[in-house]
This record gives structure tokens, C-alpha cells and sequence, in this order.
């Protein structure tokens, strides 16, 4: 079975990027929101071996969602990215989250990806 990534994010639009960017190594299970991405990640956490979130969404944010998920599998790589300064700078201080911020330039969340694989 090939291993999935969970794209996350409000912006339908984005999460599109996410699945051209991240199709070519994984299956690829989107989620508009926390909620639904619990949702997603609790359904198919066997598979999931990265995980992209926006930061600022509706419902649950991206870091409430990925603290949630670090309680279940403190491992799975977690890319949170985010147009807001602030809320990433905040989180930089994590060393169990990778950060980026938006725009994103597609080949540092390639890298970024590659990274995550690596480990």
C-alpha cells in the first residue's frame, strides 16, 4: 500500500498545490479544516507519514491540529505554513514542526518534503 500525506488548509486553492506537489510520492487525503483533518488523520493514521497545514483556518487551527495528532504519533513529519508572521514565529520555537511561510516558492516545500522523508 503506498503511504499517504494529509494536506490541510481553508484555501481550496492551496490545497490543490499541495496535491500537484506532494501526488508524485504519496496518495493524498485533503482537509479544509482541524476538524476534518482529525477526522482524516484518526481514519487513516496508518498511512500518513507527513502531514501539511495551513496555520489560520476555520474550526480548529493548524497548530491545535497538530498538537492533537503529536498526542497520538509524536514522529509524523509536520509542515505548518502560514502568511502570518507572528503565529509562525511562535512556533519556530518547536523543534517537532517544520514552518514556511506563504507565498510559498514550490521548490523549498519540495525540499522541505525531501527533508521530511529523509528523516
Amino acid at each position: 500500500m503506498r503511504k499517504a500525506a494529509l494536506a490541510v488548509d481553508d484555501d481550496r486553492v492551496f490545497v490543490e498545490l499541495l496535491w500537484e506537489i506532494l501526488r508524485h510520492r504519496y496518495d493524498v487525503i485533503v482537509a479544509f479544516d482541524g476538524l476534518e483533518a482529525i477526522e482524516a488523520y484518526l481514519r487513516w493514521r496508518e498511512r500518513i507519514h507527513l502531514i501539511v497545514t495551513g496555520l489560520v483556518m476555520p474550526v480548529m487551527r493548524g497548530d491545535e491540529f497538530a498538537e492533537r495528532v503529536r498526542r497520538v504519533d509524536p514522529d509524523v513529519p509536520i509542515i505548518v505554513v502560514s502568511g502570518f508572521y507572528e503565529g509562525l514565529e511562535r512556533l519556530k520555537e518547536r523543534n517537532d514542526l517544520v514552518t514556511m511561510r506563504k507565498p510559498l516558492v514550490v521548490r523549498e516545500l519540495e525540499d522541505a518534503v525531501g527533508a521530511c522523508v529523509r528523516k
